[in-house]
C-alpha cells in the first residue's frame, strides 16, 4: 500500500494512520524524542500528513514522506526538550537530586547518544536503512536525493557511529 497515495477524506487517511503509526513512532523516538514527547511528536506528524496529504505525489514511498515530515517536527520538539532538561537538570542540581539509571535506560541513552551525534543527514539515513530497514532506492526516492548521496551518507554515518562506539567503549573500560 505503501506506493499508492491516499486520496482525501477520513476514511483513507485512518488507514494511514493505522498503517503507519508504529513506523512514525519508533522513527520519532530514534531521532531523539523522550517521553512524553514522542507521542505529542508523533501527533504532529500526522496533523501536518493530514494538512499536506493533498501534495503527496506518489512518487516516493509513503514511509519516506512520513519520515521527512517526523524529521521536521523531531528538530522542533529536540530543541524545546533540551531547554526542558537543561531547566530540570538545573533545578535538581539545586535541590541534590540524583536520577537512577537501569541498563536499559543507559543502553537507550547510549543509542540515543550515538545517533545525537550525526548531522540531521546521516542521522535520517542511518535511521530508514539500518533501524527500519528501508533500501536506499526507497530512502533516495523518499527523501529526493540521488542514490550516491544516499551512500555516502550511510557510508559517513556508519564511520562516525563506529569510531563513537569504540570511544565509549574505551572510556568505560577505564572506568571499570
Amino acid at each position: 500500500m505503501d506506493a499508492a497515495p491516499y486520496p482525501g477524506g477520513s476514511a483513507p487517511f485512518a488507514a494511514l494512520y493505522r498503517e503507519h503509526f508504529e513506523f512514525v513512532w519508533r522513527s520519532v523516538a530514534r531521532l531523539g524524542l523522550t517521553g512524553a514527547a514522542i507521542d505529542d511528536a508523533v501527533q504532529e506528524v500526522f496533523v501536518a500528513a493530514y494538512r499536506r496529504l493533498p501534495t503527496y505525489d506518489g512518487r516516493g514511498p509513503l514511509r519516506a514522506w512520513l519520515f521527512g515530515i517526523a524529521v521536521n517536527v523531531v528538530k522542533m520538539a529536540r530543541r524545546a526538550e533540551v531547554r526542558h532538561r537543561r531547566r530540570v537538570d538545573a533545578a535538581g542540581a539545586q535541590s541534590g537530586d540524583t536520577t537512577d539509571f537501569t541498563e536499559q535506560r543507559a543502553a537507550v541513552a547510549m543509542l540515543d547518544q550515538l545517533l545525537e551525534e550525526l548531522d540531521d543527514d546521516q542521522r535520517t539515513v542511518a535511521i530508514l536503512i539500518e533501524i527500519e530497514g528501508m533500501s536506499p532506492g526507497e530512502v533516495a526516492d523518499g527523501l529526493g536525493i540521488s542514490i550516491n548521496t544516499v551512500y555516502s551518507r550511510r557510508r559517513l554515518a556508519r564511520a562516525h557511529l563506529l569510531r563513537a562506539a569504540s570511544r565509549l567503549r574505551a572510556s568505560e573500560a577505564r572506568w571499570a
